[in-house]
């Protein structure tokens, strides 16, 4: 058919129109260089990594759980990195970092808040402490100050954390004992008379047995504590270097995606301009 187009028409169209393919992938590929390299700001990455020391001696507590604000269940021990990943975006940590002698001034709690990030392998036992800021010097510095302040943060929190818990079933002990003590009296009142106590005497039971529970619980917390007084939860395994390479923008793929749509679009335009060319009335603009 005479409308058919061949595939030799489409390679002289190209060749014909080579220019425009050439100014205007040229083009992209210069606008993607000096957004990349001249107007996007760069954006480094840094990371320290915290290692787990696991410090918890593997006495297994009775009560593995504890009841506390309002009811909800919290695990007695940390034992995966993950448990301690809330800690780094607490207030009182990012305090303690922002008013370190090794960060110089203008960190404050928000902006450290929205620079830092953390990441637990729980398999391998690490915390990984990563930061992202614009100078890559700075970056390094920071996730090195996290990591050390986070090593006796930590430390701290745990310490308190504990301590909160023994307190709490401390009061249960007490409550437990008096709860008993009432229930034994007035036992022993009801056999004086000759009345049925039955009930009395389960319900003595299950105190005792919830007092039991609660004494090994508090004898292994109060090792664990012990434990954690002389060993730190974590370590730091390895320190942040300062980055040589941004990880924002991504210059090499940009280009790429450029050279590619520059491509795309100057063979569309070369195509459309020789068909605009070729079917203009006979005549126009002559």
């Amino acid at each position: 058919m005479a409308d058919d187009i061949s595939l030799r028409e489409l390679i002289e169209i190209l060749l014909h129109r080579r220019s425009i393919i050439i100014i205007i992938t040229l083009g992209a590929l210069l606008a993607s260089f000096i957004l990349s390299y001249f107007i996007i700001p760069p954006v480094y990455q840094a990371s320290a990594v915290l290692k787990n020391t696991d410090y918890q001696t593997g006495v297994a507590l009775k009560l593995a759980d504890y009841q506390a604000n309002g009811g909800e269940n919290t695990a007695v021990l940390r034992t995966a990195p993950e448990d301690y990943v809330p800690l780094v975006q607490e207030e009182e940590f990012l305090e303690r970092v922002a008013a370190s002698k090794d960060l110089p001034g203008g960190y404050g709690p928000m902006k450290i808040s929205q620079m830092i990030g953390v990441a637990a392998d729980n398999d391998k036992g690490l915390l990984v402490i990563t930061v992202t800021g614009k100078d890559a010097a700075e970056v390094a510095l920071l996730a090195n100050t996290a990591a050390a302040e986070f090593v006796d943060f930590s430390w701290q929190a745990e310490k308190g954390r504990l301590q909160k818990i023994m307190e709490y079933w401390q009061e249960q002990l007490a409550a437990t004992d008096q709860q008993l003590e009432e229930v034994l009296a007035e036992l022993e009142d009801r056999q004086a008379r000759g009345l049925w106590s039955g009930h009395l005497e389960q319900e003595a039971v299950a105190f005792g047995t919830a007092r039991a529970e609660l004494k090994i619980s508090l004898h292994n917390l109060s090792n664990e504590i012990a434990t954690l007084v002389h060993t730190r939860p974590f370590a730091v395994s390895s320190l942040a270097s300062p980055p040589t390479a941004p990880v924002s923008p991504r210059r090499s793929l940009n280009l790429a995606l450029a050279g590619m749509l520059g491509l795309m679009v100057g063979i569309f335009t070369a195509f459309f301009v020789d068909y605009w060319q070729k079917s203009a009335p006979a005549g126009n603009g002559e």
